[in-house]
Formats: C-alpha cells, sequence, structure tokens
C-alpha cells in the first residue's frame, strides 16, 4: 500500500513539472513587449496552481513520517529523499510567486522599523549545521548604535538567506563569513563578505539579472538564476541597492545599501 502511494505520489507531482515546463517554455518565446505584462500574469498563475499539490504532497508526506506504522529503513530514506526535494520545490514556487508579484508591484510590503543585526544573526543561528559541516567561522560584526531601518523583516529576511547560502557555498572548507552593518551619511550599508574564488568579470555583469547563470572563474555552478535577481527586486522595494565586488581567489563582497 505504501509502494502504490509513493508512486501516486510521483506521478501526481511529475505530472505538475511536465505542466510546468510547457508553460516555461511557452513563457519564454514570448518577445514582443506586448507581452511582458501577460507573462508576468500568467507566471503567477502558474505558480499558485502548482504551489496547492505539492503542499498537499508535503502534508502527504508528513503525515506517512509520522504515522505508527513506520516504513522500512529503505522506504524511509527514499520517503525523506522525497520531502527534501518537495521543500525545495515548494520553496522555489514560492519564490516565483514573490519575484512576479514584485515585477507587478504588486507584492504587499510591510515596512517597519527593523533591527537589521538581530535578523542577521536569526538567519546566521538558522545556517549553524551548514557552517559546522564546512568547518566555517562566521563574524557579525555591526557599528555601534546601528538606527533601526525601515524595511519588511520578513523580506530582509529572504535577503539575508540568499547572500549567506552563497556565501557558504562557495566557501572553502575552513573559511571566513564576514557579515557587516554600517551606518554612513544617513545610509545603512550591509555587506557579506567570502572567501570563496571569486566571481568571473563577464558573470558580474549579469550577476543580478533574471535566470543569470553565473560562473566562478570559468567553472559553471547549478542553480536557479533567481536568487540574487529576487533579491536585487527585495532591496529595490526598500529603495536600496546591491553591488558586488569579487576577484580572482580573494572571495566576493556584496553589499547593500539602504537610506534611513
Amino acid at each position: 500500500m505504501t509502494i502504490e502511494l509513493f508512486k501516486e505520489m510521483i506521478l501526481f507531482v511529475g505530472s505538475y513539472v511536465v505542466l510546468f515546463a510547457v508553460f516555461a517554455i511557452y513563457i519564454k518565446i514570448k518577445e514582443k513587449k506586448h507581452a511582458e505584462i501577460s507573462k508576468t500574469e500568467f507566471a503567477y498563475i502558474i505558480c499558485h496552481q502548482l504551489l496547492t499539490p505539492l503542499t498537499t504532497m508535503r502534508w502527504t508526506i508528513d503525515g506517512l513520517l509520522s504515522s505508527k506504522e513506520k516504513p522500512s529503513l529503505k522506504c524511509l530514506t527514499q520517503v525523506k529523499k522525497i520531502q527534501d526535494n518537495n521543500g525545495r520545490m515548494i520553496q522555489l514556487v514560492d519564490m516565483l510567486l514573490k519575484i512576479s508579484k514584485l515585477e507587478a508591484q504588486k507584492l504587499e510590503i510591510n515596512l517597519e522599523p527593523t533591527d537589521l543585526s538581530k535578523l542577521a544573526k536569526q538567519v546566521i543561528d538558522e545556517f549553524q549545521l551548514h557552517f559546522k559541516k564546512k568547518r566555517l567561522k562566521v563574524k557579525l560584526i555591526t557599528a555601534k548604535s546601528l538606527p533601526l531601518v525601515k524595511v519588511d523583516p520578513s523580506l530582509m529576511k529572504e535577503v539575508y538567506v540568499n547572500l549567506i547560502n552563497n556565501a557558504i557555498k562557495f566557501s572553502p572548507l575552513g573559511g571566513l563569513i564576514e557579515v557587516r552593518h554600517e551606518c554612513k551619511d544617513g545610509q545603512i550599508f550591509i555587506s557579506v563578505k567570502d572567501q570563496g574564488p571569486g566571481i568571473s568579470l563577464e558573470s558580474q555583469k549579469k550577476l543580478f539579472e533574471k535566470f543569470g547563470s553565473g560562473s566562478v572563474h570559468g567553472k559553471k555552478h547549478a542553480g536557479t538564476g533567481l536568487g540574487l535577481y529576487f533579491t536585487k527586486l527585495i532591496v529595490e522595494a526598500f529603495k536600496g541597492t546591491i553591488s558586488c565586488q569579487s576577484k580572482a581567489n580573494k572571495g566576493s563582497v556584496f553589499t547593500i545599501t539602504i537610506g534611513l
């Protein structure tokens, strides 16, 4: 019974993935300017429709893992893999939904005075297992009397998550990541620095573009090409800017500037 349920689950989500791929191709081939608005709306509709079955699938998986009748170890391992991949798909679809809304300027943004250093620490604490896995050191450096900044805390948290996650991904074993907050001339400067191999000059030009595929000095890396684009949209929604400085074998520094 459990195996049959797994098969149904895989077929269920697989059909939606295929549907999503077909629509993604359809959106991509639309090039005329008058189609730009419909592309954003269309992407929103598709992502919204995908989120419901993915969430339902997540509930089913969680129910299986918490049931009294435990599956075999082999079966349990496969279920957890499905759970992990399902979680990643939900996060991706959620990000696509928010991107569509940000592009259409329809995302509800709740600005409130926020302690950025405290928010950064929350994200750092959530990544502790990842830091330990690569034996990374993390420094959170905050200027004294850093003022509160008006941002949407939930969206700003996603900015920290994206930048710190990237820093972890490209940092060498035993490397150092610095998250710094400074205030100068009525502006807040947030920087995330890593000791990775750096980003090629060619990739830096397209780093914040939608579906921009980056390379680390000639070597391509896996990714959706959406994380930094999403980060840029959020920062711009706060009337801020984001930039990157990087050199070969000297790591990268991503800097966000937000006015007070």
